[in-house]
This record gives structure tokens, sequence and C-alpha cells, in this order.
């Protein structure tokens, strides 16, 4: 399963990285739970559960760089 994020403002940033108003897919891996309850949690973020598929999911030269901490 992967997890669509959508941002309400382009640039919107949360848990070090910038989102955009066009959905992004991500492996459930990609965030740490913490991160992911502080996403799900954002009002400015549409966050939803969506169906893995290779090519609706990001590659990881793709994804955007992840802070650590």
């Amino acid at each position: 399963m992967a997890i669509s994020i959508t941002a309400k403002v382009e640039g919107f940033r949360r848990c070090g990285v910038v989102h955009s108003m066009a959905e992004t897919r991500y492996p459930e891996e990609w965030f740490t739970e913490e991160q992911w309850a502080i996403l799900r949690a954002e009002p400015m973020l549409i966050v939803r559960e969506a169906p893995d598929s290779p090519a609706a999911t990001l590659s990881d030269s793709e994804k955007p760089a992840k802070r650590k901490g």
C-alpha cells in the first residue's frame, strides 16, 4: 500500500518535504510512524491510502531528499 499526499497550497512544507498540489505517492516506510501521524493531522495536507502501483509510486530517484531527525 502506498500513501498519497496532496498539499492544499503549492510548496507547503512538513516533515522536511516540500509538498505539491499534485498528488505524490510514497511507500509507507518512507516516513516514520511519528511523521505519518504529523502528516495525517496536518490540515494543509490531504493524506490517504492509495493502491500500490510501480507506475504511480515515486521511484527512489524521484523522491525528495529525506531529512534526518
